[in-house]
């Protein structure tokens, strides 16, 4: 067990290096000036010279790769362009936010996810499975973008339900209420996709399961079908539907850019988008990083989980 968990460690940080080399590069392969962008075309050639000194750009790629990255290790993201605030300020706070509007799409994809997939699976090409099906190809399809709209159009505008953006009310109190009437809609809008892979994978997994021989041997000695679906065939799938959940964490970062942006929820993804527009690359490389980072803590939960609960793992 403990040479498959270093295992997994040195991967997730091999993993981790090169997408903090890859965010790097891709913000150097932009297009522009950085110094221009800051200071303006106006600027003269002795301030642009001075501010790329100061931020070290004209130092080869690599030092200037290898600096970020010892600074970024020790928690320094750097300053804010746009903001002239430590990255760190800005991010931590979004990232808590973020991880509420997640968390409430994980609370909705989960249980309708694997409850659509188990019995979609148990009742293998019966009118549920169809439905089943038809349901998770349109969550999978359909934009996330678009579904927000919608969403807004319907229930916010004509029939008033829901607030049309942001995270509290700013005549309201604050409270617990108020935040759940502002997290429905994005975590909606948020949830399709992970909910129709979780159905659509869960499903497979419970039709496979179904035929196996310990599920066969199971009925032939008269136990309830209950106990062989939920004893046995989804006891089996477990491993493989942490796994599944793992895999949405990141599904749910990327999307929640699109419904962040729509539904004006101060998380990473509306900081991202903010960044990007004001060519903000100190906070654009760490909004990315942090997102990179918490997808490969999932993911590295997830193979811990699925090693303890299944054995053939640890032998791989």
């Amino acid at each position: 067990m403990w040479r498959y968990v270093v295992r997994r460690l040195l991967a997730a940080i091999g993993v981790l290096i090169g997408a903090s080399f890859l965010v790097f590069l891709g913000m150097r392969l932009v297009p522009g000036d950085p110094a221009t962008a800051i200071l303006g075309s106006r600027a003269t050639p002795e301030a642009l010279a001075a501010l790329r000194e100061e931020l070290g750009l004209n130092r080869p790629f690599y030092v200037q790769y290898l600096i970020w990255l010892g600074k970024m290790v020790q928690g320094d993201f750097g300053t804010s362009i746009a903001l002239t605030v430590p990255v760190t300020k800005v991010l931590i706070p979004k990232f808590w936010n973020t991880l509420i509007l997640g968390a409430g799409a994980l609370a909705i994809a989960v249980p309708i996810g694997t409850v659509i997939g188990v019995l979609s699976g148990y009742w293998q090409l019966s009118l549920f499975d169809r439905a089943g099906q038809i349901f998770a190809l349109f969550g999978a399809s359909v934009p996330q973008f678009w579904l927000a709209l919608v969403l807004v159009a319907v229930f916010s505008l004509n029939l008033g339900w829901f607030p049309v953006s942001g995270m509290y009310d700013m005549r309201g109190d604050g409270g617990r209420f108020d935040l759940l009437r502002h997290l429905v809609l994005p975590a909606v809008a948020t949830s399709t996709i992970p909910m129709a892979v979780i159905a659509r994978l869960v499903r497979a997994s419970i039709i496979e399961i179904m035929h196996q021989d310990y599920v066969r041997t199971a009925r032939a000695k008269g136990l309830r079908e209950r106990r062989v679906v939920f004893g046995h065939a989804l006891r089996n799938a477990l491993p493989q539907f942490i796994n599944i959940t793992a895999l949405q964490v990141g599904f749910l970062l990327s999307g929640a850019l699109f419904t962040e942006v729509i539904f004006s929820w101060p998380g990473i993804g509306q900081a991202l988008y903010n960044a990007v527009v004001a060519r903000d690359v100190p906070m654009v490389q760490g909004a990315v990083f942090v997102t990179t980072l918490v997808f490969v803590l999932a993911n590295l939960a997830a193979d811990m989980a699925q090693a303890a609960l299944d054995p053939k793992t640890r032998a791989t």
